[in-house]
């Protein structure tokens, strides 16, 4: 098996999340090249995107990243999780759960951080929202043993990420730049979404 045809497999394995992917690491590594100028014009920020209007911060700030760890960790478990429940939900569903992560991760983090002057990147929100509803998802209609066992061991996960992202919002948020409310708020999207939804 040569390299094109692996490439190729991978790429068709992805579905649209190749194509986040991609989209994440073009912009990644352009607000890398030019020292954060993308995040600058782009990273969400409550009074900048809604008191000065600028609405780009809301649209672009998922798919850019602080640093090369970030985008790694991300793009890991966007891979991972992105086909999944694109398979599980079909492309409609897959674009309307990506949009419910992404604004219920924004909307906690703002209703939260509201007077704060923090900045937001990252695909973090709807990947909490795609991995959430996916475990829901598994665990209420199982097609395999497997899937069924996986479906358990998922919702002890979900329980553990509200657990963590609650209290390490609380007593973490402003010391390790990790938007722990932007998490909590995903998780609550991949919920609201199979419960409203499916």
């Amino acid at each position: 098996m040569d390299l094109t045809s692996v490439l190729d497999k991978v790429w068709n394995y992805l579905g649209v999340s190749g194509y986040v992917i991609a989209f994440s690491l073009v912009l990644s590594i352009i607000d890398w090249i030019t020292q954060g100028l993308l995040s600058a014009l782009f990273a969400y920020n409550i009074k900048r995107t809604f008191i000065y209007g600028e609405v780009q911060r809301f649209v672009l700030s998922p798919f850019l990243h602080a640093n090369f760890a970030h985008f790694q960790g991300n793009m890991i478990s966007f891979a991972i999780f992105g086909p999944l429940i694109e398979r599980r939900i079909g492309l409609e569903e897959y674009l309307m759960l990506f949009l419910l992560g992404h604004l219920g991760s924004i909307i906690v983090s703002s209703l939260i951080e509201i007077w704060s002057n923090t900045f937001s990147v990252g695909l973090s929100g709807v990947i909490y929202a795609f991995q959430t509803a996916y475990f829901i998802l598994v665990f209420n209609n199982p097609t395999s043993f497997w899937e069924k066992i996986a479906g358990y061991l998922g919702v002890l996960w979900i329980i553990q990420d509200l657990w963590r992202s609650f209290w390490s919002g609380i007593f973490r948020s402003q010391h390790d730049n990790i938007d722990h409310w932007g998490h909590l708020g995903g998780i609550i999207s991949g919920i609201f979404y199979v419960r409203f939804f499916t």
